[in-house]
């Protein structure tokens, strides 16, 4: 199968005159902001540009290849791709500007976000992805009972800043929730920034209420909004997206998909499927049924109590959770003293429900999937041929 990585092998030595800008494009941008270039780029009031190429030179002088090992996996990864860029005619030359990285723990904000300037005319801004601190993955969670997040403000006051100092098109991108903040942030910027506006791009990102999907300023520009998810989206299954969403083949298994690298691509697009699979469909329905029948309060409530406990037990990112068992979250949550006992009682048992109706699930799927490949292809052809004349 092919991926973003053949996709830069294959057309790296075609510029954007040659090759205009595509979905894949968005893509590799909404991965590069992942890494941190305080060291290499200017801050968001700095004017100064510098090359791709450039700055991949100067990040491998400023970190040692042992540092750059001890990354999280999507930083490396982000790392690499970096380098690969950098030896290419299409995105060697794009320079990088406005640099911003802010996490403030004590209002739940982490925000991160770079300018890819194209030529003379373009200007890509992309937006960082949640990390793997408790401070982003609670921010991630906050989308579900309040709106706007801090993360988001940011996110349209650089836009608004940026762009109108660039003076450029624009397109805005970004993956996970970096991809809900340019979707945020271009509904919201002002009308002469719109004008402006090429694309927006957001991959596997959580949604948004229904409210914001039915505003006026939302459907003035719904069709430069591209959204991407992988058939078994988790992240992308929380809230709601418009009805242009476009669902992407992954070779990769449940939150795995959330990796770019695994989705399949086509010359200069991507490997479409026709809807999500049942895992996707299954965590959609508990999230926004969650969502749904708990109020604000009840909701803010749930998540505060959930990341309390893991920080009062030295839990402060994705690699120390990983450590952690299932069977051992929940005696931490249902021994923390810091909410009210019938609430911890109710959420234990939603909690417990969920895990034992998606287990049976997972189940179901391992056997329909064994089931197949133990199948002839001609049975399994048959087989279609019948469901869909039915």
């Amino acid at each position: 199968m092919a991926n973003i990585i053949d996709y830069i092998n294959e057309y790296g030595e075609m510029d954007f005159s040659e090759l205009e800008f595509n979905e894949l494009d968005a893509l590799i941008f909404s991965q590069l902001v992942y890494i941190d270039y305080s060291n290499e780029v200017g801050d968001a009031y700095d004017e100064v540009r510098i090359s791709l190429k450039e700055v991949n030179s100067e990040y491998r002088h400023n970190h040692t290849a042992e540092e750059i090992e001890k990354e999280i996996s999507i930083v490396n990864r982000a790392i690499q791709l970096l380098e690969l860029c950098a030896e290419t005619k299409r995105f060697s030359e794009v320079k990088l500007t406005r640099f911003i990285n802010n996490v403030d723990s004590q209002i739940d904000k982490q925000f991160s976000a770079v300018n890819f300037h194209i030529g003379d005319d373009i200007a890509v801004i992309a937006y960082k992805g949640t990390d793997t601190s408790i401070t982003g993955v609670r921010e991630a969670a906050m989308l579900s009972y309040m709106f706007p997040v801090p993360a988001q403000i940011e996110g349209l006051y650089y836009l608004q800043e940026t762009a109108m100092r660039s003076g450029r098109n624009i397109i805005v991108c970004g993956h996970s929730k970096g991809g809900n903040l340019a979707t945020f942030a271009a509904v919201n910027c002002s009308n002469s920034l719109k004008k402006k506006l090429i694309g927006v791009y957001e991959f596997d990102a959580p949604g948004f209420p229904n409210e914001f999907l039915e505003r006026y300023d939302f459907k003035e520009i719904k069709d430069k909004i591209h959204s991407y998810i992988p058939q078994t989206s988790i992240i992308g299954c929380v809230l709601n997206h418009s009805d242009t969403l476009k669902i992407v083949k992954s070779v990769n298994a449940n939150l795995k998909q959330h990796r770019v690298d695994s989705w399949e691509t086509d010359g200069t697009s991507f490997v479409f499927e026709s809807e999500t699979d049942e895992v996707s469909k299954f965590i959609k329905g508990y999230l926004n049924g969650l969502i749904e029948e708990l109020s604000d309060d009840e909701l803010e409530d749930f998540f505060y109590s959930f990341f309390k406990t893991f920080e009062d037990s030295g839990i402060n990112d994705y690699d120390s959770l990983k450590q952690m068992d299932v069977s051992h979250m929940f005696k931490l949550f249902s021994s923390y003293k810091g909410i009210d006992p019938e609430k911890r009682a109710g959420f234990m048992l939603a909690l417990k429900s969920m895990l034992k109706d998606f287990q049976a699930l997972l189940i179901k799927e391992k056997i329909t999937s064994k089931l197949k490949k133990d199948k002839a292809p001609d049975e399994i052809e048959e087989e279609t041929e019948t469901q869909n004349t039915e």
